[in-house]
């Protein structure tokens, strides 16, 4: 059994730590323990609140050095101070672009432009693919333009791109003149997959990139660019591609030909059909989809049976009878998609082998795929929890576990008796104990009375962590009564210090900037040496 309160994690250097301690002129008094281990933690009790609050500039400082988790955050965090942080990352950038050896910072600051999205930062995105000589750096730049600029930033792309050579860079801004789109990114990307259908030497790549984009147009003239484009490449592949996304734009011109490529002698590859039964499916043409069912391939028969969910086809109850010899079949892939099909039309009769099967679990042939069948959200039926409350009866822990995956994901009420026995029960599995906590939190409201129960008791050394888990996740979700009880368990200086321990490393990514304060209540709060060395931890880490 751990004898005391653990650092969650150290991310200072030793070096760098001594030397702070000495600029700070040490922490603060030294805490009851004495000896060695208690000087050692007072040298690294350096963390100093910024003098004015502000911590934009911590959030910053981030960009230029510091853990993976820290750099998220920040990326995360900056948009939240408006305006301030994007000028500050604009005159960051503009610090960094000269020097190369400040390359991470500047990929960093890059990519909190784009996180902050401020739409006349692009000009400068543009600068940096102009200036910068790193490729990562570039790719960066670029991912941020095609975020936050507009058509007005396509044919200064377009210039770019003519010089780019990096593969790194070149997949990036080719996907950021897709995103920007507009009549220099049209044609811009028109010109490079002609000089690829020609066989230009050297255009393999920049073709199969602009082609890519080009799909990704959607302007008024997209249908035409894609039809005369196609004409020119060999391959049933870039026909299919073009045809499918001509047909999910509008163009239903693009259904004849999808049509006469449904034929598996003319068009051996599944793949393509596949694409084929996709068009088909946006431009509604039921009579097409219909035929898809006959397919050889099961692939092409479960594109036909995803399209006919679409709200047309559903509407209009096309193929309903084939449907049900779909569901009725033995092959499962097929039967569970003409199910979800079905429900989406408000037919469950079919459901009912299906509980059957469950009836099984686990020993029964389909049962495991029966019970993961019930659980799809457009499947849910009153019919379904009698039947997982008998397989619970008939199973042993291993299955149990399974089970109580599905009635988290269920949300069920009549599940809370389970749970209540399972969590608050004297002797019940340490497996299934532990599990039944964890779903906790995805049962929601329904099994929230349990959870704040759990939380405002007395936690064992066992189950700490995953009840402040749970209750982390339900706060996460917006719950406004476990976000408050995380916060009075890590204040609470009666609660045992593995409940505090646990509790400490869910504040920052629960409470988000808000956390900060109250880490320093706790810093102050600390009971030992050790419980204020993790709560500076974590502030050096995060603030």
């Amino acid at each position: 059994m751990r004898a005391g309160f653990y650092p969650w994690r150290t991310t200072v250097p030793a070096v760098l730590l001594l030397l702070l301690a000495v600029s700070c002129g040490g922490g603060g008094p030294a805490e009851e323990g004495g000896g060695a281990e208690a000087q050692a933690a007072v040298l690294r009790t350096t963390y100093q609140p910024p003098a004015d609050g502000d911590l934009l500039p911590r959030m910053l400082g981030h960009l230029s050095g510091s853990s993976r988790e820290s750099l998220h955050f920040a990326l995360e965090e900056l948009p939240s101070f408006g305006d301030r942080a994007a000028e500050a990352l604009a005159a960051g950038v503009a610090e960094r672009l000269p020097d190369p050896a400040r390359f991470a910072e500047l990929h960093n600051y890059c990519k909190g432009i784009a996180a902050c999205g401020r739409r006349q930062d692009a000009e400068l995105m543009l600068r940096v693919l102009r200036e910068s000589p790193v490729p990562l750096v570039r790719s960066a730049a670029a991912e941020a333009l095609g975020r936050i600029g507009g058509p007005e930033h396509s044919a200064a792309l377009c210039r770019i791109l003519e010089l780019e050579s990096e593969p790194g860079p070149l997949q990036a801004e080719y996907a950021a003149l897709g995103r920007l789109g507009g009549p220099a990114a049209a044609a811009f990307l028109e010109e490079r997959i002609r000089a690829w259908a020609a066989g230009r030497p050297g255009t393999t790549e920049d073709g199969n990139l602009a082609w890519g984009q080009v799909l990704e147009l959607d302007d008024p003239d997209a249908p035409a660019r894609l039809a005369e484009l196609t004409e020119l490449l060999p391959g049933r592949i870039f026909h299919a591609t073009a045809l499918r996304r001509r047909a999910e734009l509008g163009d239903l011109s693009a259904v004849p030909e999808l049509r006469t490529m449904l034929d598996p002698a003319a068009v051996p590859a599944a793949s393509t059909r596949t694409l084929v039964v996709e068009g088909l499916g946006f431009a509604g043409d039921a009579e097409g989809v219909v035929a898809a069912l006959d397919d050889p391939d099961p692939k092409v028969v479960l594109a036909a049976v995803n399209a006919l969910s679409l709200a047309p086809f559903r509407e209009a109850r096309v193929a309903h009878d084939r449907l049900e010899e779909l569901a009725r079949g033995e092959d499962r892939d097929l039967a569970r998609a003409a199910m979800q099909a079905l429900s989406l039309r408000g037919d469950r009769r079919l459901l009912e082998p299906w509980l059957l099967r469950a009836r099984g679990y686990p020993n029964e042939p389909f049962s495991v795929e029966a019970i993961d069948l019930l659980q799809q959200e457009e499947l849910r039926d009153e019919r379904t929890f009698p039947v997982l409350l008998q397989a619970w009866a008939q199973s042993g822990t291993e299955p149990r576990i399974g089970l109580l995956r599905v009635f988290g994901r269920l949300k069920d009420p009549r599940s809370l008796s389970i749970f209540e026995e399972l969590v608050f029960g004297p002797d019940s599995d340490p497996d299934l104990h532990r599990m039944a906590i964890t779903q906790l939190a995805n049962l929601g409201e329904v099994g929230e009375p349990l959870l704040l129960r759990l939380g405002r008791g007395s936690l064992s050394e066992q189950d700490a962590e995953p009840a402040l888990t749970s209750l982390a996740a339900r706060a996460r979700q917006g719950d406004a009564e476990a976000r408050e009880l995380l916060i009075q368990i890590s204040r609470d200086p009666e609660r045992p210090p593995w409940v505090r321990e646990a509790a400490l490393p869910l504040l920052v990514p629960t409470l988000r900037l808000d956390a900060f304060p109250l880490l320093l209540e706790l810093r102050d709060l600390a009971r030992s040496a050790e419980e204020r060395l993790a709560v500076e931890d974590i502030l050096n880490e995060f603030f």
